[in-house]
């Protein structure tokens, strides 16, 4: 006697696999904003990151207006957590996250 199921295993595995994939992204993207503020913070003596940020980027910093200052940083922020994608792109995200979510 055959059991039947009350779901569809194949698309419950292509659910949890797109699921996967975009938390995998969003970490990702939250890990290189977390590296990419302590790089900024503290940066490292010895290596040429750490020489251009004490003896370039940090002298610049301080010259430049707050304003500037904000946007560069809020547009550093969203670039590494992969918030600046091109419309088409968030286009194409969001209509593949709803055909999932419609087809149950």
């Amino acid at each position: 006697e055959a059991c039947s199921l009350k779901f569809n295993p194949d698309r419950l595995r292509d659910e949890l696999d797109f699921r996967y994939h975009k938390r995998y992204d969003r970490l990702l993207g939250l890990l290189r904003s977390t590296e990419l503020v302590q790089a900024l913070a503290q940066p490292e003596s010895g290596t040429v990151s750490g020489f251009l940020s004490r003896n370039f980027v940090r002298p610049m910093m301080r010259l430049a207006p707050e304003i500037v200052k904000r946007r560069v940083f809020n547009y550093m922020m969203r670039y590494s957590l992969g918030l600046t994608l091109k419309t088409g792109e968030k286009t194409k995200e969001k209509e593949s996250g709803a055909e999932l979510s419609t087809e149950r």
